[in-house]
This record gives C-alpha cells, structure tokens and sequence, in this order.
C-alpha cells in the first residue's frame, strides 16, 4: 500500500506539473485519503495500522538516542571510569627460562585507594620448566617507588610452572589492592619472576631475544584517583 500511496503521489505531481517536495507530500497526503476513502470497498488495510503506530515509533527513538546520548555524556565527562568495555587483550612477547607472557588485559585503569586492580595475565610454557617460578607484579610510580605489590603463582595459584604443558596458554586474574593511604597520582605496573625461594630476579627478553632487564614495565598507565 504504500507504495500504491507513493505512485498516487508521483500521478499527483505528473498532473499538476509541479516537481517540488512540498508538491509531493501534498500528493502523498492525497494518495493516503483516497487509500484511506478505498477501505468501504476493500475492507481494513494493514496500511493504516502501520502508519498510526508511526508517530509513537518517532517519539520512542528520539526518547531513546536522548538517553543514549546522555549517558554518553555522563561516561565521558564523569571523573571516574564507569565503562567496563570489553577490551582485547594488548600482545606481549616477553620470557622468562621456558616461559613466555602472551598478552595482559587491565580491566579498570582509573581506581580509588582501598579498591582492587584486575589484571588479567596470558603465559605460556615453550619449554619444559624444570622449577617453580614465580611472578612479582608490581605498582609503581614515576620516581620507581612501588606503592604496592603482590608476589605468587603466575596463574595466581592454579597450577606451578613446572607442571605447565609446553605451547598451551594459561590465563589468570591477579586482584591488586591498592592501599587505603595510596597517593593520587599515575602509575605504571611491573612484572618480575623469580625462582621460588629466592630473591634473584630472571632476566626478561624480547622479540629476538632482546634483552630488557629484569622487570617488564607493561605499557600501560594506572591512575589513582581521590575520593
């Protein structure tokens, strides 16, 4: 039907010669009366249904982008980070003796002292591990100065690295809390590995076997915000 409103309407203007818009909603208008005139023959036409539910579709989807773009406007402006988007995790390449870090994922980078960071980690064995290591994750600040730490399994106590099967990837979550007294500021996490039982940190490579010291500085920044 409506496109049998929509040739009455181009009839409309073929007749009066007049190619306007506003020519051809008037057509338009009078293809829909006569339509309408039509159904004391044809009976009740689906058409018309459609077309008064119209203005009630109009005013929920301009209802609807208003609040969409409010809460836009809140997430974006807000002080704090309320989005929880689902983020790919960023690629890594770095190994430690037999064992590699994938990819890391930090799903909340803006956080209050007392709250907890959720760092999720991606390993893999390229080798057989001969000993258990372990990973010492650190927050720091730009000076170096940690203002906190957490030091355990690299799969935050699933399995030990010994025991890893060679070439399948490990996913973990390490909760980091942020102390109560924590400074506002930016900050930047470290990962460290080292053999259980001692203190001597495990050099860290690169793509190619770059050396890159003994603590992995992740690429990303962590802000700690007021209350």
């Amino acid at each position: 039907m409506f496109l049998l409103d929509v040739l009455l309407a181009l009839a409309w203007v073929a007749l009066t010669g007049e190619f306007t818009l506003g020519n051809l909603i008037i057509g338009l208008v009078l293809g829909y009366v006569m339509l309408w005139l039509m159904q004391r023959t044809l009976g009740p036409l689906h058409y018309f249904q459609l077309t008064r539910r119209l203005p009630a579709f109009v005013l929920f989807f301009v209802w609807e982008l208003i609040l969409a773009n409010l809460q836009v406007a809140y997430a974006v402006l807000s002080p704090r980070q309320t989005l929880r988007p689902g983020i790919v995790a960023v690629p890594l390449d770095a190994r430690w003796n037999g064992i590699r870090l994938l990819a890391f994922q930090l799903t909340n980078r803006q956080v209050r002292p007392g709250e907890k960071l959720a760092l999720d980690l991606y390993w893999e064995a390229t080798e057989p591990v001969g000993e258990d290591l372990m990973t010492l994750i650190q927050l720091v600040d730009e000076d170096g100065q940690f203002l906190m730490y957490a030091d355990g399994s690299p799969t935050a106590g699933r399995d030990t690295t010994d025991r890893w099967p060679v070439g399948v990837p490990l996913a973990s979550q390490h909760l980091l809390p942020v102390p109560a007294d924590g400074a506002p500021g930016t900050y930047r996490l470290t990962i460290s590995v080292h053999p259980f039982g001692a203190s001597a940190w495990l050099p860290v490579t690169g793509p190619g076997g770059a050396a890159r010291g003994d603590h992995l500085l992740l690429p990303v920044e962590v802000e700690v915000i007021g209350p």
